[in-house]
Order: C-alpha cells, then structure tokens, then sequence
C-alpha cells in the first residue's frame, strides 16, 4: 500500500516540481480549446485567430501526419498549434510529433530557426532526440544558412546520409567551401554511410553560388571517381562556369554532356545564358528543342516539398525563351527570334520584349514596333522594360536617319505613357538618348530630363553622365559639357564623359578647354584608364589649331608610356599607335617641318618591331617626301624612299612609288649635274686669281 501511495501520489508530484520552467504549464494546466480526435470529425484551432479545418479524418496517434502535412504546404502557423494541442494533452507520440513540428519550421519561408531550437530544447526532459529530429533540425539551419548550428548538432549525434547533407548544405550556403570539403572527406571515412550524390551536390551547389569553377571541376571528377554523380552534379558545375562568366568552358561541358547523361532544366538554362553571351544563335535553338522534350528524372526523396518552392523545371519557360531570342538577336538571326515568339502562344511581356530588342540590335525598326503593336492586339501589359527598349529602338532609327521625325515622335510618346508611372533610371538614359541622337534641337530637353530625376529622388548614374555628355558633344556645345560637369558633383567623371567632352572640344576647335580637360583627368579622384583614341583625339584638337608644342607634350608622356605603365596622378596613360604618329607627321608636314616628321617615321619603326607591326600608311611618306621635294632637299627625300625600301615597300609593284622614285632620281641627277658645273666654274675662277 505504501509503495503503491509513493508511486501514484509522491513521486508525480515531486517529478513535476523539478521540471524546467517552459514547462510550468503542467502545474496549471491551461483551459484546452475544444477539440474532438474522433475519426470522423473535424477540428477547429484558435478561434481567435484563424481557422484551419482539418480535411482528413485520423486518430491521435497520427496527428504527426497531419503536422507534417501542414508544414508542407506552408501552414506552419496550424502545425505549431495542432502540435502545442496534441504534446501538452499527451496525446500521439511526443517524439514524432517534435520531429514532425521541426519539419514544419525548417519548410517555412524564412525558416523558424529560433521556434525549432526552443521546441527541440523544450522538448528533451520528455524524449530523446533521435537520428530524424537531427536530420529536420539541421535541415532547417541549413535553409537559415546557420552553419555554426548545424556543425554544433553534427557533433551532438550519430549522423546519416540525411544529416550529414544537411550540415554540408549549410556550409554550403555560407560559402564555407574548405570546411564543407572536409566534411566530405569525412562522410567518405564514414563506412555507416554511403556516399551518395546527394553529398557531392550539396558542396557543389556552394562552389556554384561563388563561382569556384575550378573546384567544382576538381569535385566532379572525385564524385565520377566513385560512381556517385547525376544530372544535376553536372548542372551545377555548369551554373559555376555560369557565375564566374566562363561561356566557354559552359558550351563544353554541354557539348561534353551529348550521349553521356541528361542535361535537367536548370543545366539547359545555364546553356542558353551562355549561347545568349556569346551569340550562338543556331544552338541556342538546339539546345531550346532539347528542353521541350526534356523528361523528368525519378525521385528517391520527397524533394524540396513546401510552401512556395517550384516544381521541377520540365518545359522551357519565359526565361529560356528570352535567352533563346537573345542569342539569335546577337548572331542576327532576327527571323527566328519572331518565329520562336509564335511557338510561345502565352508569352509574357519579357519574351515580347527581347524579340523586340532583337530586331532592334539587328536594325530591323518595323518588324520591332510590329510586335509592339501585336503585343498590344494580344493585351499583353507591357513593363517599363518594354517601354525602354521601344525607345531605344527610337533613338537607334534617328541616330541611322531612318524617319527621324516619325521616329522621334513614337520615342516622345512611349516616354509619355511611362514618365509618370515607372520610369525609372535605365528609362531615363534611353530618353536622354534619343535626345542626343536629334542633336542640338533636343539638348535642352536633355538637361531638362536630368533636372526631372533630380526632382524625383531618381539618383543619376555614370550612363546618365555619359549618355548628356554625348547630347552635348553631337550638339557641338561646349557650353553644355560645362553645364553638365555641374549637374553631378557626386559622381566622379569616367573615361567616357572626358572623352566625349574633348571630342566636343575638337569640333567646336576649343583647344585650350581640351587640355584644360586632361588636367582634370590627370587630378581625378578614381583611376582613370582612358585609350589611346580618346588622347588621339586630343592631339587633334591641338594640331588642327597650330598648337605643336602642347601636342608634342602630350606625345611624349604617351611614349613614356611604352617602357612602363606610366600613371599621371591617377591616370594611366596609353601607349601611342599607329594613328598617334600619323596626327603628329601630317601636322609637321603642313608646316612644312619634313624633318620632323621624317623622325617620327623613322622612331616609329624604332620602337616597334617593324617585322611585327603594320607599315604605315604610304601617304604618310609620300607626303614628307614633297615636302622634302618642295623644298628642294632632293637628297633627303631620296633617302626617305631608300628607307621605305628597307621597311618592306615594293616600288615595282605601287606604281605610284615607282614613278615618284624615277622623278626624284632625274631630279637628283639634274641637280647633281648644276652642283658640278658650279663646282667646276668656282675651280676655274680660283685658279685664275
């Protein structure tokens, strides 16, 4: 009697006495929502805030089901109540109902990570935690990108496959790549598991998302090693190509892949971006074909069941059909960029619209507002990409002169439609663009498009800054380059905007404003790098206006250049090429300086391996040599041509060579012939005195 009084009334009061204070609430139990586990009745939770109902009859002992369920579709809020009911009630198996609740939170977008620890610690003064509430639990910090935790709870059991690809997702995900490889070497140690793709993909899937081509590569052939590779282990070494922007090395592998395993969807698209890089229109469509008639791989798992996660990507969507147009834009296959526009029935507004850009890229103006017109009959909304891109198509038929006024008309009247709505800062450099392209007659509406942003709260970037300069350069107004070096005093000038604004400079003959220019670009704050047109146009601009010295400066810091990366405050200054001396040799020889340019000719030989190097333009020398000529240097000019013979042009095959170098030698003689009688007569006279 005594044992049975201890067993029944002692202990459970001394047992509940001692348990933590998350569960105080069975010293007081709360007032349980109405609830009825009949098999054939429903349930109502928390009235107070939303009601689930329960569709599926099932007993107290699978309520985990039912959890599990409602975590799968996304329903986590109703499977934390349905569980809090059922583990404080006792009803169902409280192991399989935590292991069910940490499901649940690990699918929910974003993960419960906090939820799932506090329940899963709650929760072990009644169960031990066995090797599937470690699998979900390091599931969900491998989805809040936790690897700390993950690694913490590796620790803490006995892991299998499931968890050790959790834990290798998490490291993953946080691009902890050396750490994740480890853990692989580890679970291939581990003879209680077996290493399935699974793993390989997992450390895969990280490499991907940084780029680590090199790694994934070196990975792949590891898991090839051991037999444990599938179609996604290959896509995602192709999605690492992909963000590191190796198309190449993509078009390999997806070459490669033809008659040894099945590209998924994912491989495919990764395909097209890289047929849209480098414009391989032809296989684009190929590889387009190949996804319309991809098949479904079979699956050993329940995948990435819950809510808000697609489905495996089968048919080629709206983005492979935009790749797809985009590398037949590139390789100027226009035509079949609208054909595929009719084998996509429902296409949205993005597949409009990179059709659309293809004719545009292509010069095709018609065929692009055609499709915007059947985009309109099929009451396809367009976006403020559409509008961007119909604009641009704007300003590419003005700037070609194809029906500018038309043109400009349709460019000013899609920017109507879009200005109050989306417009944001890509529409506002295309608008500006179309203005550049009317030239001086649009400049003002130009700038009154920058002022428009400002007002707007829109921040102008470095193409803002370059597209009005250009405005300003094809409208010839200096004044303007001024002006808009005003309007942005946060941003810092590029290569593009001092370039277009000396090339402004050089039509309007302001010489001493483009060198006022190079200053600025020698004390900029960024490093600047700009090419050698850019410093080739600024010669002109000095030579054309008679200023020799200043532009003989400028070549001498572009020659310094040659034996080092001579940099000029933060300004690289090029190398100079062909183009660069022949701006120099014409100016000389228009002020009949022929030595001069004679020794440019010659240092440009000089400096380049004239074996490797193109030769000069032959005008180049024919004019130094009538100048030598009207000067009536005879010898020196013949010397020249002797010197062109050396470098490797044929004076029998130019006929124009040939006759110039006859005509210098009679001239030679003849006037080798007067220097010898007046020679001779000065002897004559000499000796009579």
């Amino acid at each position: 009697m005594l044992k049975a009084f201890l067993l029944k009334g002692i202990l459970p009061i001394l047992l509940v006495l001692s348990l933590p204070p998350s569960f105080s609430f069975l010293c007081h139990p709360p007032t349980p929502t109405p609830i009825s586990l009949s098999s054939t009745s429903t349930i109502t939770i928390n009235p107070d805030k939303q009601n689930y109902r329960i569709k599926k009859n099932y007993t107290p002992h699978d309520g985990h089901f039912r959890i599990t369920s409602l975590g799968r579709k996304g329903k986590t809020d109703a499977a934390l109540q349905l569980y809090h009911h059922l583990f404080f009630s006792g009803q169902g198996n409280r192991l399989r109902l935590v292991n069910a609740v940490v499901d649940a939170c690990s699918r929910a977008t974003p993960p419960r990570l906090d939820t799932a620890f506090r329940l899963f610690n709650e929760s072990r003064a009644w169960i031990t935690p066995n090797v599937y509430t470690y699998g979900a639990l390091t599931s969900c910090c491998a989805r809040a990108r936790d690897a700390d935790s993950a690694l913490m709870l590796l620790e803490e059991c006995e892991p299998n496959a499931v968890v050790y690809g959790a834990v290798l997702n998490a490291l993953g995900s946080c691009g902890r790549m050396d750490e994740a490889r480890e853990l692989l070497r580890r679970v291939k140690r581990d003879k209680r598991v077996e290493v399935g793709s699974v793993h390989g993909n997992a450390v895969l899937s990280g490499m991907a998302k940084v780029g680590d081509w090199k790694g994934s590569v070196e990975l792949l052939g590891e898991m090839e090693g051991m037999r444990a590779v599938d179609s996604v282990s290959y896509s995602l070494v192709m999605s690492a190509f992909e963000k590191a922007e190796e198309w190449e090395e993509v078009m390999r592998y997806a070459r490669e892949s033809d008659g040894r395993w099945e590209m998924d969807g994912i491989g495919i698209t990764s395909v097209l971006k890289a047929c849209a890089a480098l414009g391989l229109g032809e296989e684009a469509l190929q590889r387009l074909t190949q996804f319309e008639h991809l098949k479904g791989r079979e699956r050993t798992t329940r995948g990435r069941e819950r809510g808000g996660v697609r489905s495996e990507l089968l048919r080629p969507d709206d983005v492979a059909f935009v790749l797809c147009i985009s590398a037949c834009g590139k390789a100027g296959m226009w035509k079949d960029a609208i054909k595929l526009l009719r084998r996509r029935p429902n296409a949205g507004a993005a597949v409009y619209t990179a059709v659309m850009k293809a004719c545009a890229e292509n010069q095709q103006f018609d065929s692009c507002f055609h499709v915007w017109n059947e985009m309109q009959h099929r009451e396809v909304r367009p976006t403020v990409v559409t509008y961007t891109v119909a604009i641009s198509a704007c300003a590419a038929a003005v700037a070609m002169n194809k029906d500018r006024v038309k043109n400009w008309e349709r460019g000013w009247d899609f920017w109507q439609t879009i200005k109050e709505k989306d417009a944001n800062v890509v529409t506002y450099n295309t608008m500006i663009k179309l203005c550049a392209s009317m030239g001086a007659r649009e400049l003002p509406r130009a700038f009154h498009l920058v002022r428009c942003m400002l007002d707007q709260g829109i921040q102008p970037t470095m193409v803002t800054f370059g597209t009005l300069m250009t405005a300003c350069e094809r409208a010839n107004s200096v004044g303007g380059t001024k002006r808009a070096f005003c309007l942005f005093p946060e941003l810092v000038p590029n290569e593009i905007v001092f370039g277009a604004a000396i090339s402004c400079c050089r039509k309007t003959n302001d010489a001493e404003y483009a060198c006022e220019l190079l200053k600025q670009m020698m004390q900029s704050e960024g490093t600047l790098r700009p090419n050698t047109a850019l410093f080739n146009t600024l010669l002109i601009s000095q030579t054309e206006n008679h200023r020799l010295k200043r532009a003989t400066q400028i070549f001498k810091l572009m020659l310094q250049s040659k034996h080092s990366k001579n940099t000029t405050g933060n300004m690289v200054v090029p190398q100079a090429d062909e183009t660069t001396y022949a701006i120099l040799i014409r100016a000389y020889n228009r002020v009949d300086k022929p030595e001069e340019a004679r020794l440019l000719l010659n240092h440009y030989f000089v400096t380049n391996d004239y074996k490797e190097v193109d030769l000069p333009d032959v005008s180049l020398f024919t004019e130094t040599i009538a100048v030598f000529e009207k000067k009536g240097q005879v010898f020196k000019a013949i010397e020249l041509m002797e010197t062109m013979r050396d470098y490797g042009f044929n004076f029998y095959q130019n006929e124009i060579l040939d006759s110039i170098f006859k005509k210098l030698i009679a001239l030679a003689a003849k006037v080798g012939h007067v220097v010898k009688e007046e020679d001779t007569k000065d002897t004559r006279q000499r000796g009579e005195v």
